[in-house]
Order: structure tokens, then sequence, then C-alpha cells
């Protein structure tokens, strides 16, 4: 498929056309409006990655450059209408105006829902019907049209409802496009139409050998590239990335492996390992299917964003055919262990934890902002309540507080069944020169240890300073992936399943109360939401 970068490229994959949608030829584009604020788009800058460089290492800095510098087609989204061809779904041949709500600079084809498209009228089906190859259609300030607002950025994946507008809105891009003047037209293409595909393989495993395990990554984003990939060990190939989006797959893939952009396991598919990377409402569905089928599931947070989703996984996981494992990798860093050494705490015994805890502002588009992503409790807080539990050997919570401040802070209170408290400040109000940060303060039996960034430790009781020590706080994906895998390969167990469910379940009933307190401030009065609790 043809996509425009900084020149109309072939060799991208076609989207993944699911049951109901449609797939079609592009013949007329045209841009409304740019997008900015869909993605984290880190800016260029020397001292920012001397601050990484001194902060994590020149590898892991270099990791992430190469895979930033790759999303460069990826960040180019624009709202567009446009008018094609039906080649795949209900009404093959069929002429039709479309809008494209968040996509590349323009396109060969799309797939969408038949909502997102109306029939094109006569004079400007002929016109689509002689049209050949792309081209774009320049309107003069289109991002003035008042038609096209609250249509930019939807996504499928999101949870939300399709715009209400969207009817009057394909009205008014059929009107547009059919006035369209012949000057206004711009010839991207008149190749011939390039052969549908959403399977390509590239290479063959690196790792391959006779009796190697063979996996699958769903999701190939940058956390998948600069902390999964890099540390899948020998006896593992990593035969098949499924990625939704062809841009972020790109044309010519690093990885030896089958690339598909289906969201799914296909019907023929079965690995003995699946990596869920990608958005978080699709982790426990991906993780129950591949339990099911008696294969291992490693789950990156969170392990599932609603209680129907928890309910499946622990069914799952209890049925023992398959294994899982969770992508929390503050269990792995050796700080803790330390941790667990200076503060001599007997067996059962609670250790009180408070943290604040940075996280980078999101635009407003961005896919944490989704409504099945649910709220930063559940996209980013899973991290520190797991935490906390782990260091408490996931102790059962007895009582729990959430609430958003005026500034849109998170903050989380937590008590344990053994005694242990946690208090939490989740925020994106600060610096973003290092990325995320964190402050965690462990006290418990007349000791204080406080870990900044999960790589500056430090050890105190009343009289003496314990010990200090620094982390590279990147080696702890390698830690974690190189250790799951050892574990799956020597067929050991996966991890508990109290500790899947203690966290998962205290995650999602701090994210009701968020839910409850928001539904019962829009019944206030005017003037009434401050008193509520």
């Amino acid at each position: 498929m043809y996509v425009l970068a900084e020149q109309w490229e072939d060799g991208y994959l076609d989207y993944h056309r699911d049951d109901g949608e449609l797939r079609i030829q592009v013949r007329f584009w045209c841009p409304i409006r740019t997008l900015r604020d869909v993605y984290v788009e880190q800016p260029r800058s020397l001292r920012r990655v001397l601050n990484y460089v001194r902060e994590v290492g020149v590898i892991s800095v270099v990791r992430k450059i190469r895979s930033r510098m790759a999303e460069r087609v990826r960040n180019a989204r624009v709202l567009a209408i446009g008018a094609g061809i039906v080649v795949e779904g209900d009404g093959v041949g069929n002429a039709v105006v479309f809008i494209a709500p968040c996509h590349p600079r323009s396109v060969e084809r799309i797939v969408l829902r038949p909502e997102w498209t109306a029939n094109a009228g006569s004079d400007l089906a002929e016109r689509v019907r002689n049209a050949k190859g792309v081209s774009t259609v320049e309107l003069r300030d289109p991002d003035r049209d008042s038609a096209f607002e609250g249509l930019e950025g939807y996504n499928e994946f999101s949870g939300r409802r399709a715009p209400v507008q969207l009817r009057d809105a394909l009205d008014r891009a059929k009107a547009l496009l059919a006035t369209a003047a012949p000057d206004s037209l711009q010839t991207i293409s008149t190749v011939a139409d390039s052969a549908i595909c959403e399977q390509r393989s590239v290479g063959s495993p690196a790792h391959s050998s006779t009796g190697s395990l063979r996996a699958a990554i769903f999701g190939l984003g940058h956390y998948a590239k600069t902390c999964i990939v890099p540390f899948v060990p020998k006896g593992i190939d990593i035969a098949s990335i499924h990625e939704i989006d062809p841009t972020q797959i790109g044309r010519q893939p690093a990885i030896a492996a089958e690339y598909d952009t289906c969201p799914t396991l296909r019907a023929s598919e079965r690995y003995d390992i699946v990596f869920a990377a990608g958005y978080h409402h699709t982790h426990a569905p991906l993780a129950v299917e591949v339990l099911e089928a008696g294969g291992a599931a490693v789950i990156e947070k969170p392990m599932a964003t609603t209680q129907a989703q928890l309910d499946s996984l622990m069914a799952a996981i209890g049925a023992g055919t398959g294994r899982a494992y969770a992508g929390f990798h503050m269990r792995y860093s050796p700080l803790w262990r330390m941790a667990r050494e200076d503060l001599n705490v007997p067996e059962g015994e609670p250790i009180h934890y408070d943290c604040i805890v940075f996280e980078i502002p999101l635009g407003r588009l961005h896919w944490y902002n989704w409504p099945s992503s649910g709220s930063r409790l559940i996209s980013n807080g899973c991290h520190w309540f797991d935490h906390f539990l782990f260091m408490n050997r996931y102790s059962k919570p007895m009582r729990y507080h959430a609430w958003r401040g005026g500034n849109n802070d998170l903050h989380c209170s937590v008590e344990l069944e053994n005694g242990a408290v946690m208090s939490m400040v989740l925020t994106d109000h600060g610096s973003t020169r290092i990325g995320v940060q964190d402050h965690v303060q462990l006290r418990a039996n007349g000791v204080t240890v406080r870990v900044d960034h999960n790589s500056r430790y430090f050890s105190e009781d009343g009289l003496r300073i314990i010990r200090r020590r620094r982390f590279n706080r990147s080696r702890l994906y390698g830690m974690m992936y190189s250790e799951i895998c050892r574990r799956i390969l020597a067929g050991e167990p996966g991890d508990d399943p109290e500790s899947i469910r203690v966290t998962t379940q205290l995650m999602l009933d701090l994210e009701q109360q968020l839910v409850d307190k928001a539904a019962s401030t829009r019944a206030l009065p005017r003037g009434a939401a401050a008193t509520v609790a």
C-alpha cells in the first residue's frame, strides 16, 4: 500500500478489515486539519539527549532515538475527507464519500465502518470512477470548517461512540468534494493500484533453531521496540508481530518476523508465547485466548481494564492450561532486595509506602485518554499499586480512597490487612527533563528507604546512613524479560495468580471510586461540587 511520507511510497501493509467494515480505494483525498496532539513527540535537543545519557546510558538512548525517529511518518496525522471505490465489504464497486478521522497525510486505501461513509451521488461518482491513482483536493481554509469539529482523532478502539454529527459532516464533505474545481486537484500518483496485503514476512527469526519456542508480539510501539525485542533470548523466536498501524511497522522493518495488521490472533495462529503490549483494553482478552490454548501470556500492564476482563483472566489462569506473567518491572529491581535487607522486617509485618509519581503530559487525542484505557490509575498507577503490594507480600487491601485534585492530580491512599499504609500522588505537572520520574519512600522498623527514579537508593536508621547505591533503571526491562523468558524456557510456573488478582482488583476498585465521584459531582447543583469528599 502507498502512503504519503516525504514522498508517495509503496511497501506499507494494508489496514486490517474486520467483518462489517469497508475497504476503500482512495481517489480523492482532502486534508481538513493537521492533528498535533495524537502522540508523544519529543523535541530535538542535544541537551535532552545528554540528560538521558547520564540517566540511562548510551545504549538505551540510541535505542530510544532510533525508535522515535522511525515514528515520523506515524506521527504525521490529519483529519481528512475523501472519495473512493469500495473494494472489499458490502457494496463492492460503489463510489463513496468518507471521513478519515486520524490518518496519514495521504494513503492509497483505508478501512472504515460504514457510518463514516456515504453514497457519493451520481456526478461525483462518475468523477471517482474515471479517476486514476490518488489526487489531493486543496480547499481554502479547510480547518475553519466547523462541520468537522469533534471528529478529529476518533478511533474505533477508543470506546467512544461515533460522533452524533457524523451524518451532517458527511453531507458537508460530499458538497465540498462535488463542487471542488478541477484546478484544486493535485495528482499524487497515477500508478496502478497496489495489491491488497495485510501480512508480510521479513527475513527469518535471528534465533531460529530446532526446538526453539515461537513467540508473537502484539503492539509494535516504542515500548515493544526498546524494552521487549532487544531482550528476547536465544531459544525463543519472534515469529510474528501484530501491529494495527501500517506506518508503525514501516516499509522496511528491522526485525525479522511475519508482520500482520490484524489486532487479534488469526484462526490459524498458535504460539508458545505471546507478549501483549498493545492498547491496554486488548491485553486481557488476548491473554485469555493464549492461556486457553495452553500458551504463555506475558502481559504488559495493566492486566485488565474492567471487572469482566479480570474475572475472565482469573478463570483462564485458574484452568491451569497456560501460564501468565505480569509485566511489572519494579518487581525485578535489585534495589528492592536491598530495601528488604535494610528494613529488616519480619515476614508478614507492614512496610509503609509513600510515592510521588510524575508522568509525561499527554495530548488531548492520545490513546491513554480513551474511555477504553481508563484513567491514569489504570494506565500508569498500577505499577506503584503492584509494588506496594509486592513489598507487603500481597496482603489484602482493607481500605482505599482515590480523589482528583483541582489541578487534575490523582491522590490515592490504601491500607492493607497487615497494617501497611500507602499514599500516592500521580501528576503530570512538572519537569519532563528525563521523562517519567518517581520518588518512593519505604518506612518500617525504624528505618527509612528512599528511591528516586528507580535508580538512586538511600537508606538510613536513627543513627546512621546504611547505604547509598546507583542503578541504571533502563536495565530493569532486560532483567524482567530475561527472567520471564528463562522461567518459560525452564517450564516453571507463571506468576502467583493471587498477585495478579489483588493488584488488578485494587486498581479497578480505586478506578470505580473515581468514576462514582465524577458522576456524583455532575449530578450536584451548580456551586455544590466543592462539598463532595
